[in-house]
């Protein structure tokens, strides 16, 4: 009994090491992608950030790091600016990158970003143009 103790602790403890080593290889190339000169982030750099949140929230929810990703998330939004609500991919990773935001933002008691209102609005210009356009 004592044996397969040791040997799923051992197990566990290994796999907390890859885990952690994946998630430091995910970050550094995170990073390589965001330096990139000129570059909007695109699709890629927003879901390996949605990511990067949703592991330190499971795996590191009393680290320092616990929501430092929400911050970075919020500028990638900002930096791909409405013309990620019009393709099918952007505007569902906007949608999980924008609620991950507001349940930190709930969480924290935090104040909604100001582009918040911004972005629905232009959403609602975006839909009420559709159904003109349509009638």
């Amino acid at each position: 009994m004592n044996s397969a103790l040791g040997t799923e602790t051992k197990s566990s403890e290994e796999l907390i090491r890859r885990s952690l080593d994946f998630y430091g290889r995910a970050l550094n190339s995170l990073g390589q992608s965001l330096a990139e000169k000129d570059k909007t982030p695109d699709d890629y750099d927003l879901m390996a950030v949605v990511m990067l949140d949703i592991f330190e929230s499971l795996f590191m929810p009393d680290s320092s790091l616990s929501g430092s990703h929400v911050q970075g998330m919020a500028h990638i939004l900002r930096l791909r600016g409405h013309e990620q609500f019009h393709d099918p991919r952007g505007w569902g990773l906007f949608r999980l990158a924008h609620h991950r935001l507001q349940k930190q933002q709930l969480a924290k008691q935090m104040s909604p970003l100001a582009e918040s209102r911004e972005w629905l609005e232009a959403l609602n210009d975006d839909i009420s143009s559709a159904i003109s356009s349509v009638g």
